[in-house]
């Protein structure tokens, strides 16, 4: 809980403080990367990346049956053993311990079916996108997202292997209290990426949200 005194003088000036401070906070948190592994027959693609404390991992199925099974991680962290067939087609890990992390498939671990990955931590908070005027909450997402912005452009929302679902110019959605609201009913829930492209620009800014019921 934050207690504020506010002077009736500058009340203005305070709620205004406060407000960017709430932003930042908000911005801070939903601030990560996804990293997508991909299986490829007997391989898990890439093999070695490395990742943030914070970030996502993103094992997709090609085909067969497989699994994602933790084997060697660091003390404090989450094991996992998730299966990749037809009907867990992905599986989603969040980064929380720095380290190193090996993994198999459970089945053909004896063919070579394994990777790893190294997390490390960040040496500081990435505040590109709020410096470049691009917040989005509440993170996770039900109905519909909040996105503060002063860019002028389009939105696009995008799953993580990059295969874009909506796209809409900014001035198409509808504002309320000074943030436009990006509809969401329809979108299965998971992990999705929201995205800038400033008119006057082609490189997007992106922030990564959870869809959640």
């Amino acid at each position: 809980m934050f207690l504020f005194r506010i002077n009736t003088n500058n009340s203005m000036k305070t709620i205004r403080i406060i407000s960017i401070a709430c932003l930042i906070l908000i911005s801070f948190n939903s601030f990560s990367a996804i990293h997508v592994i991909n299986q490829s027959g007997m391989y898990f693609l890439p093999a070695n990346p490395t990742v943030n404390v914070g970030d996502v991992i993103h094992w997709v199925w090609a085909d067969g049956s497989h699994t994602t099974s933790s084997r060697t991680i660091p003390v404090g962290a989450t094991a996992w053993d998730a299966p990749l067939n037809s009907t867990h087609t992905s599986f989603d890990y969040t980064v929380t311990v720095a380290g190193s992390y090996s993994y198999a498939c459970n089945y053909h671990e004896s063919m070579g079916m394994v990777g790893s990955f190294t997390a490390v931590v960040a040496t500081g908070i990435n505040e590109i996108p709020l410096l470049q005027g691009f917040l989005i909450y509440p993170n996770p997402a039900s109905t519909f997202m909040k996105i503060s912005t002063e860019l002028n452009g389009d939105i696009v929302l995008s799953d993580v292997i990059g295969r874009n679902i909506k796209r809409l110019k900014l001035s198409e959605l509808p504002i309320d209290e000074n943030s436009y609201q990006l509809d969401l009913s329809g979108i299965e829930d998971g992990i999705y990426i929201v995205s800038i492209i400033p008119t006057d620009s082609k490189k997007r800014i992106s922030l990564k949200f959870i869809k959640k019921e």
